[in-house]
């Protein structure tokens, strides 16, 4: 908006859009040259491209290029939830707004799909799929622990998407997946640790009622936790009386099926207790 209100208020300046421009797509499409370039060295051709998709400009280049030169390579599309603004344009046949955008995947995150780019999905996108934030977050980490290679948000989009693709669509195929972007801010990495650990199911938060008397956490540590289990947050929230008080924990589990003998050992033990889900509302309070 203030791109464009700068354009209008200075004649010699031009405004180019970041993915709803014909010319901007046809720049992105260089890629497809470029991987079918590369895979002719081999005698081969793509089967599946996976592509992240924003506002479409990316997954549009590609694949009107690829259709014209390869009809049966599929083009997938790839978004993350509240940030799906064409694969909800192209269910409702017209472009559809995403109401409440979630901005986690920021390279990616586009409220509404472009005119241009959503009439061009809709000639050569054969699926769209969405993937979980944290999803992104457990591939960004294993791709850097298991490659070396630092990947933005939105560069990880199609290799999450991976593991959301039936495997008879991907079995025996030659698939190539778009990993765009390595402009992370190493300040984000400790979030993005944590939703790994969240998608992993390895890390849990409890509110749970202490006696104030001495011992209690050694009793909680020796008699609830597994020998590897840890616990990575520890916080007084408010003393409900001189004899208790609540705390918010947060814990790490060697193995997901960790939690259910820890739930079973705070009962056995008598300690009261409530697990805070990442969907409730007082995790967005205290974590």
């Amino acid at each position: 908006m203030y791109a464009k209100e700068f354009t209008k208020s200075h004649n010699n300046t031009v405004f180019v859009h970041p993915f709803d421009d014909t010319e901007v797509i046809i720049g992105q499409g260089t890629i497809a040259v470029e991987i079918y370039d590369e895979l002719n060295t081999k005698n081969i051709l793509p089967d599946v491209i996976i592509s992240p998709v924003g506002g479409g400009g990316l997954i549009s280049g590609i694949g009107m290029y690829s259709k014209q030169i390869n009809e049966n390579c599929m083009i997938y599309g790839v978004e993350t939830e509240n940030a799906n603004s064409l694969d909800l344009s192209l269910k409702n046949g017209r472009i559809t707004p995403v109401k409440d955008l979630d901005t986690f995947v920021d390279g990616a995150s586009v409220k509404t799909v472009g005119t241009t780019t959503f009439n061009m999905a809709r000639q050569c996108v054969d699926n769209i799929f969405t993937v979980e934030n944290n999803h992104v977050c457990k591939t960004m980490i294993d791709v850097y622990q298991n490659d070396g290679i630092i990947l933005e948000p939105a560069g990880a989009l199609s290799l999450t998407c991976l593991d959301k693709i039936p495997v008879g669509l991907l079995k025996d195929k030659n698939v190539v997946c778009i990993t765009s972007g390595g402009n992370n801010d190493i300040s984000r990495y400790p979030t993005i640790i944590e939703k790994a650990l969240l998608y992993q199911n390895l890390k849990h938060y409890f509110i749970i009622e202490f006696s104030q008397k001495p011992g209690e956490l050694m009793k909680f540590i020796n008699n609830v936790l597994g020998l590897n289990d840890d616990i990575t947050r520890f916080e007084y929230l408010k003393k409900n009386n001189k004899d208790y008080g609540g705390v918010l924990i947060g814990i790490e589990v060697e193995y997901p099926s960790n939690i259910t003998k820890i739930c079973n050992n705070m009962q056995k033990f008598n300690f009261k207790y409530t697990q805070i889900k990442p969907n409730d509302l007082l995790y967005s309070y205290l974590i």
